[in-house]
């Protein structure tokens, strides 16, 4: 068979399943239609989101980028292009092959309609692959809520979230997690959803 036909096969399998289902994999809904429509900060201040922030818990059903290696984190600066200031990111997570080996993941984000964002990441073996972000909940301080969710022509949506922190010792906080947890609720995600990631000794 065909590698086009292989593939057609496994979008209808997977549209079928989807209309049948539109059920979570561990943490990514599929679903039939549309992205779902989430409530985002409208108050969202650009400037008190900068500085680094630890990926503490993430939505998704292959977190490959953050769990091949440990510490997954970013760092945000602020930088202005002609009027409109600028995200600068760099994404890290820790490799150990018997030294330790930071890799950086870097892109950039634009600030549209208040918590808006559109962020283009230069993935390896990718390219530039550019995406929305929505800041859903955050305090500035302890924690942060991210959302994405991208449409396949009307047909499919996936989405993803995120649940970021200042200080990466909070995945030994059950009081912590109880607290996020009534956030994401809030917004309308299921803390069951979001899978821990490993943020020990990553102060």
């Amino acid at each position: 068979m065909e590698a086009k036909g292989r593939s057609f096969i496994v979008f209808v399998s997977l549209l079928i399943w989807a209309f049948n289902h539109q059920s979570d994999v561990l943490g990514l809904k599929v679903g039939p239609g549309k992205c779902p429509d989430k409530i985002y900060l409208t108050d969202f201040d650009f400037y008190k989101g900068a500085g680094k922030w630890y990926f503490h818990k993430y939505m998704t059903n292959l977190p490959v980028q953050l769990t091949i290696g440990t510490c997954p984190r970013t760092n945000i600066t602020i930088f202005m292009n002609k009027t409109q200031p600028l995200y600068n990111i760099t994404n890290t997570f820790t490799i150990d092959l018997g030294y330790k080996y930071n890799y950086d993941i870097k892109g950039l984000a634009i600030q549209e309609p208040f918590g808006r964002l559109q962020v283009a990441l230069d993935l390896p073996l990718i390219g530039v692959k550019q995406g929305p972000l929505w800041i859903l909940s955050t305090d500035y301080k302890d924690y942060a809520i991210a959302y994405s969710c991208m449409t396949y022509k009307d047909i499919l949506y996936f989405q993803v979230g995120y649940i970021l922190t200042r200080r990466a010792n909070y995945n030994h906080s059950k009081e912590f997690d109880e607290a996020v947890d009534i956030f994401v609720k809030k917004v309308g995600l299921s803390p069951d959803n979001f899978l821990r990631l490993n943020q020990k000794n990553c102060d």
